[in-house]
């Protein structure tokens, strides 16, 4: 038997990938208006270890984390591989990056898991979970 996802769940994947699209080509406006005034952001690890880690809120939280990361590393890639829809308000993206960190020049390949959560067709919360330990040593250079 082969899955097939919930009728009517094309939209929400459809802004998804406009958003992601939008970042790709660092249009940060563009993927902020596909979000909640009230959107939060989630990048799973320490912001002890990783000063992009940790959680921010609204728009303007949303633009300090593209700024942390962007201080911390130049993303050479950010690619989703996969897509799909679970149920009618979220969705599930899972992709490859490959990050070079600024402090040590040191380059980061790996595989990262967005979870979007929507509401009211925006995006009302993300949460990120990526391969925090080769990020580290990246980062830090050990």
């Amino acid at each position: 038997m082969t899955w097939m996802p919930p009728a009517g769940c094309e939209a929400p994947v459809a802004l998804v990938r406009r958003a992601l699209a939008a970042l790709r080509v660092g249009d940060a406006d563009a993927m902020l208006g596909d979000c909640a005034e009230d959107v939060g952001l989630e990048h799973v690890g320490d912001p002890l270890h990783l000063p992009y880690a940790g959680r921010f809120a609204g728009h303007a939280g949303i633009a300090e984390y593209l700024r942390r990361l962007d201080t911390a590393a130049e993303i050479l890639a950010h690619e989703p591989v996969e897509i799909a829809a679970v149920g009618h308000d979220r969705v599930l993206v899972l992709g490859r990056e490959h990050l070079r960190f600024r402090m040590t020049g040191l380059d980061s390949p790996g595989c990262w898991v967005h979870l979007f959560t929507l509401r009211g067709g925006r995006i009302a919360a993300v949460t990120i979970w990526s391969d925090g330990a080769a990020q580290l040593v990246g980062y830090r250079g050990y």
